[in-house]
């Protein structure tokens, strides 16, 4: 899965802090993330089940979906457990995927001492990134589930 936008990589803070923001949320993935072929790279990230579907809560009760890595404690596929736990990628000596495959949260979360900056990838924008992908986030979904059934 190819990407083509900045990452921010600063190993001696994230070191000295011990991956303090990758204990507590995994960072969120856009479309970009699984491209170019969305739909087949989705089920392949569900299959794995290190990755997993959120979602923002809407002001009228509904619900934005997006994708994310899952967090060391999730259950389901289908997983609203944010801030529950450390992400399921992050190892002893960081994050198990190469800077640049990582999801846009994590690549655009610039490191500082004290408290790392977000650089226009949180839950709300990530999960308006997804709006039109929506069913085909549901629809990789479903695939992966069947497949684990066979």
């Amino acid at each position: 899965m190819p990407r083509g936008k900045p990452t921010y990589q600063k190993p001696e803070i994230c070191k000295e802090c011990g991956g303090e923001c990758c204990k507590s949320s995994p960072g969120c993935a856009t479309p970009a993330d699984f491209k170019p072929d969305i739909y087949n790279n989705l089920v392949e990230a569900f299959k794995s089940r290190k990755w997993v579907i959120d979602a923002w809560e809407l002001s009228n009760g509904g619900k934005l979906h997006y994708v994310r890595p899952a967090t060391i404690d999730s259950k389901r596929l289908h997983d609203y457990s944010w801030d529950y736990g450390p992400c399921v990628l992050l190892t002893e000596t960081g994050c198990s995927l190469e800077p640049h495959k990582r999801p846009a949260g994590c690549r655009l979360l610039e490191p500082r001492t004290g408290q790392c900056k977000v650089h226009g990838v949180g839950k709300y924008n990530a999960a308006r990134a997804w709006k039109p992908y929506e069913d085909l986030i549901h629809k990789a979904a479903n695939e992966a589930r069947e497949s684990k059934e066979r």
